[in-house]
């Protein structure tokens, strides 16, 4: 696009820890941690009648590649705690300005370290502190808050506006959101890290507050809804992203807003959203597609259990090959529609194919996603295992 600005904005992206910490009140940590950008699910998922996040005993907070484990505990002490993780991120000075514009902020900034660190110090209700480290620079260590210099390879300086307009992405601040744009429009038709900010705000986990508002305004300014992912071997848009997170509520808010439920680009096959909700076990999401009125094919109305449209693309003229027949069964098998599976079994596919993606048999993939009454029939019909 011509004229498209990109940014490089160290956001203190965070890496690879999975510490379990301790909570006597897990509203109180949600909503804490919330401010800080993380984004929390319950193992298993909520689901209808589920219990949310805040009122559960175990949830698991998400941010980047960082994963902190909180846990209830009724008599735990924030007073005594002696936990503490350390996490690496870009830049410190760059998080410290983000957690106080999202009011999360204690007053305390950055400081270096006699080791070669750039160290901010955040500690939660509970207790638990968390230290965020970035190397020091070589240069003067005051140079960390000034902004990034422009060149070929990091793009535009980003500004104070740009990371403001991202973290309020990630947050699904909707009211942020609009009056960022409002004041540069351009900035939906920008890139953010390679990623345009409808990626960034579809990017894993998912699951974002305000969907249909944030993905509106973004539309109104001028994103382009079927933008593909740069910098990746697919071309993924945002609407594949929200298909494979199993995020209904931005799937809902990307069609409404006139996004292409066809869009191919798939990272599984190079087809269209449906395919990646298929190939990453989101069934919510392929339901919720095929109700958006998403092309059905043999594999995907297996996986949904849609009998009457399974026994309509068994028996089409030409009729499916054998590995069509096959694949079904093992999309069926995987998401535990044994009744489709049956049938499928009925018109001949074979109970013991390997699935060329992973050399997984219908049984594997049944016991994989612990499905017991579907792994059980297979067992009896004489399927074989990969192991075998």
């Amino acid at each position: 696009m011509a004229g498209q600005r990109t940014y490089d904005i160290p956001l203190g992206r965070l890496f690879s820890v999975a510490p379990g910490l301790p909570t006597a009140d897990m509203a109180r940590t949600v909503e804490h941690y919330q401010r800080l950008g993380f984004t929390f699910t319950v193992p298993g998922g909520t689901g209808p009648g589920g219990e949310p996040p805040a009122a559960a005993g175990f949830a698991i907070g998400r941010r980047d590649g960082v994963e902190l484990h909180f846990a209830v505990k009724p008599d735990h002490d924030p007073a005594r705690t002696a936990a503490w993780v350390y996490v690496a991120v870009e830049d410190a000075d760059a998080l410290s300005a983000e957690l106080d514009a999202a009011g999360a902020g204690q007053g305390r900034g950055p400081r270096d370290t006699d080791y070669g660190m750039r160290e901010l110090a955040h500690i939660d209700p509970d207790g638990n502190m968390l230290l965020f480290g970035s190397p020091l620079r070589e240069d003067d260590p005051g140079a960390r808050a000034a902004e990034p210099p422009a060149g070929p390879d990091r793009g535009a300086a980003p500004g104070p506006r740009a990371a403001e307009f991202a973290a309020a992405l990630n947050r699904g601040d909707e009211a942020g959101v609009r009056e960022l744009l409002a004041a540069d429009p351009g900035l939906a038709t920008s890139l953010i890290n390679s990623r345009t900010p409808l990626h960034v705000f579809a990017d894993a986990p998912g699951h974002r507050p305000n969907p249909a508002g944030v993905v509106s305004a973004l539309a109104a300014a001028g994103a382009d809804l079927d933008a593909h992912a740069t910098g990746m071997r697919h071309h993924e848009t945002a609407l594949h992203w929200a298909a494979s997170n199993d995020d209904t509520g931005l799937i809902d808010a990307l069609l409404d807003a006139g996004a292409d439920i066809e869009h191919p680009g798939s990272s599984i096959s190079g087809g269209p959203p449906a395919d990646s909700a298929l190939g990453y076990a989101q069934y919510r999401a392929l339901r919720r597609l095929y109700e958006r009125g998403a092309a059905m094919n043999l594999s995907r109305a297996a996986a949904l259990g849609l009998l009457p449209l399974v026994a309509e693309l068994a028996t089409a003229a030409p009729p499916p090959d054998g590995e069509a027949l096959a694949a079904a069964l093992w999309n069926a098998c995987r998401a535990g529609q044994l009744e489709a599976a049956r049938y499928l079994a009925g018109r001949g596919a074979d109970v013991s194919w390997r699935a060329p993606w992973s050399g997984e048999t219908p049984l594997d993939a049944a016991r994989a996603s612990r499905r017991r009454a579907v792994a059980a029939w297979l067992a009896e019909s004489g399927a074989a295992s990969g192991a075998d």
